[in-house]
């Protein structure tokens, strides 16, 4: 894990824990929870494929290469299929933070991942029904920007413990009061994310 995937995992916590909305909750019953989304808004569910099962190339390096603890995480695949303002679907590597008996999924990370000059990541909790979306723009020197649910918060149902799931989101920009809209950031991300988590890490 790089530097800067680390630092907006941190800024992902801090900012969905500043935030304090109330979340629906992906408890893994395989119900779904929260409210759906207006028709049409997320395009089909259906249309965003599931990703590939997740393999050994997909799994932390236990060896001490990442910079982070990564005691409770597994390899794990994710796919971001987006319906606006830019449409596309792309698939890349996630991790999936695995509770201490190691019997349920708690987090998905899903790692940056390109669409032209921007790179995306996503970060779900799923106890609490907590979502943010990440871009950081190659173009304009790694520019960060960081979307999270207003009023329409995500909608989705995870099954297995949480292994596999997907959420419709609509998330709006953070905007900071000093520094202002990050350049050329669109001020609202619409779409879908899927997950799929391979084994559980070995116990602690």
């Amino acid at each position: 894990m790089t530097a800067r995937w680390r630092a907006l995992w941190l800024v992902a916590v801090l900012a969905i824990t500043a935030c304090g909305t109330p979340q629906p909750s992906l408890d893994g019953s395989g119900e779904p929870i929260g409210d759906p989304p207006p028709s049409g808004a997320h395009g089909d569910g259906a249309d965003c494929a599931p990703p590939a099962e997740p393999g050994p190339a997909d799994e932390p390096d236990r060896g001490g290469g990442d910079l982070m603890d990564v005691t409770d995480h597994g390899g794990a695949r994710w796919r971001l299929c987006l319906t606006g303002p830019v449409v596309a679907s792309v698939e890349n590597r996630a991790w999936c933070r695995w509770s201490q008996d190691r019997q349920s999924v708690l987090e998905v990370s899903g790692h940056p991942t390109p669409i032209g000059a921007i790179d995306y990541d996503a970060w779900v909790a799923l106890s609490r029904g907590e979502f943010q979306l990440g871009t950081t723009d190659r173009a304009r020197g790694g520019l960060i920007a960081t979307y999270l649910p207003g009023p329409s918060l995500p909608f989705g149902e995870a099954t297995d413990e949480g292994r596999v799931g997907q959420l419709a989101f609509d998330v709006t920009l953070v905007i900071d009061p000093e520094a202002g809209p990050p350049e050329g950031a669109p001020p609202r991300q619409v779409g879908w994310m899927r997950w799929i988590c391979g084994d559980p890490p070995p116990p602690a």
